[in-house]
C-alpha cells in the first residue's frame, strides 16, 4: 500500500504550515538589517496599530506571546490574585492541556469545572452553585470566567450568549476572559465583526490565536481594557515570552490580518463538506460542526481500518467520539479521498 499523501490532513490543524501571507510578510521584515529590540521597532508598533484597527479598539493593549499555552496562562495570572479562582469547562485547554501552566504562572489557582453538554460551553446554573456554596474566607474567591471560542467541540458562542455571560460577570464581579485558539473560525461561522464578538459582548481579555489559522508561530494577547494591562510588560519578561527580536512575531499579523477570516471560512467550509459526507455515510456526529471540527462516532474497529490506511486523527472522548480537524489549507482531494476510504471501512 502507497503511503497516504493527506495522512495529517485532518490530525489537527497545528499540522498546517503557515499562509504565504503570514510568511511573505515575515519575509519582508527580515530585509531590515536592524532594527529595535524587544518590541520597540516598528514593525511590532504597525501589527500593533492593525490590531487594533482591527478590533475597533484604538486603546486596547497588545502583547505578543509565542503560544496559546503563555497566552492564557499570563492572561489569567494577570486577572487574578493567589487566592482568587476561575470559572472554566471541564475540555478548557487550561484544565486539560496545559501541563498545569496556569497554575504555574497564577501561584495558588483553583478552577471551577462549570462546563455544560451543549458543546462545552459555560453552565451559568453550575456557576452559581459554586457561588451559593463560598464559605467566605475559607473558600477561593472566584474572579474570573474563562471560555474557549470555538469551544473544544467545534461549537461557538453567539454574540447574545457572549452578552448573557458579560451579564452574569458583572453580577459577581467576575472578568471575562476569552481562549481564542480559533477565534478566526467562530467569526466565520458567526458572522460577527471582531469587535462584535470580543469587547462589543463584554469580553476583558482575549487570547487570540493565530497558529492555528496559519500565522507562523504567534498568539495575541489584547487587553481591551487597558488597566487591566497593568504590570503585564513585567509578567510577560518573568514568564519567558519576551523576544529580542520581537517583529517575526509581530510580522505575520501585517500579512495575515486582511484574509484571517478567508483563511478561517475555508477551513470551516470544508469541515461541513466533511461531516456532511460522514453523515451520509450513516455516522453521526456528536456535535454540530459549526467550526472547523468534527467529532463523530466511530466505531473502534472501523478507526483501526483507517489507520491503516495511515489516516490520523485521535479519539476525543470515551467510548467513541473521534476528532477530525479541518485547516486552512485542507484540499478537496483529501476530503474525497479520506470519504471514500471511510466508505470501504465501514
Amino acid at each position: 500500500m502507497h503511503a497516504n499523501p493527506h495522512a495529517y490532513a485532518f490530525a489537527s490543524d497545528n499540522t498546517a504550515p503557515a499562509t504565504p501571507e503570514a510568511i511573505n510578510a515575515l519575509v519582508a521584515a527580515n530585509q531590515h538589517p536592524q532594527l529595535p529590540s524587544y518590541g520597540a521597532d516598528a514593525i511590532t508598533a504597525q501589527a500593533i496599530a492593525a490590531l487594533r484597527e482591527y478590533f475597533e479598539a484604538p486603546s486596547a493593549e497588545v502583547f505578543f506571546v509565542f503560544s496559546g499555552t503563555a497566552a492564557n496562562a499570563l492572561a489569567i495570572s494577570s486577572l487574578r490574585r493567589s487566592f482568587e479562582s476561575v470559572f472554566c469547562t471541564h475540555e478548557a485547554h487550561i484544565e486539560k492541556d496545559e501541563s498545569a501552566a496556569p497554575e504555574f504562572f497564577a501561584h495558588g489557582l483553583k478552577l471551577h469545572l462549570v462546563g455544560d453538554a451543549r458543546g462545552d460551553k459555560v453552565d451559568l446554573a453550575a456557576c452559581t452553585r459554586v457561588l451559593a456554596g463560598n464559605r467566605g474566607m475559607h473558600s477561593a474567591q472566584p474572579r474570573v470566567m474563562s471560555i474557549t471560542q470555538a469551544t473544544e467541540f467545534g461549537t461557538c458562542y453567539t454574540v447574545a450568549e457572549l452578552k448573557t455571560l458579560r451579564a452574569f460577570c458583572d453580577l459577581h464581579g467576575l472578568h471575562l476572559h476569552m481562549d481564542g485558539a480559533r477565534f478566526a473560525n467562530a467569526l466565520a461561522s458567526t458572522g460577527a465583526t471582531p469587535a462584535e464578538l470580543s469587547w462589543k459582548s463584554g469580553v476583558d481579555v482575549l487570547s487570540l490565536g493565530g497558529t492555528k489559522n496559519g500565522v507562523c508561530a504567534s498568539e495575541v494577547l489584547i487587553f481591551f481594557k487597558p488597566e487591566l494591562a497593568r504590570g503585564f510588560l513585567n509578567l510577560r519578561k518573568q514568564g519567558g515570552q519576551l523576544l529580542s527580536k520581537m517583529r517575526f512575531l509581530s510580522a505575520p499579523w501585517l500579512g495575515a490580518l486582511p484574509q484571517f477570516i478567508a483563511r478561517a471560512r475555508h477551513a470551516n467550509a470544508n469541515a461541513t463538506q466533511l461531516a456532511n459526507g460522514m453523515l451520509a455515510l450513516g455516522l453521526k456526529l456528536a456535535f454540530p460542526s459549526e467550526a472547523s471540527g468534527i467529532f463523530v462516532h466511530m466505531p473502534d474497529a472501523v478507526v483501526a481500518r483507517l489507520q491503516q490506511r495511515d489516516w490520523h486523527f485521535y479519539k476525543f472522548m470515551e467510548p467513541d467520539v473521534h476528532r477530525l480537524m479541518c485547516a486552512w489549507n485542507t484540499e478537496p482531494t483529501a476530503i474525497a479521498t479520506f470519504l471514500s476510504d471511510l466508505k470501504e471501512c465501514l
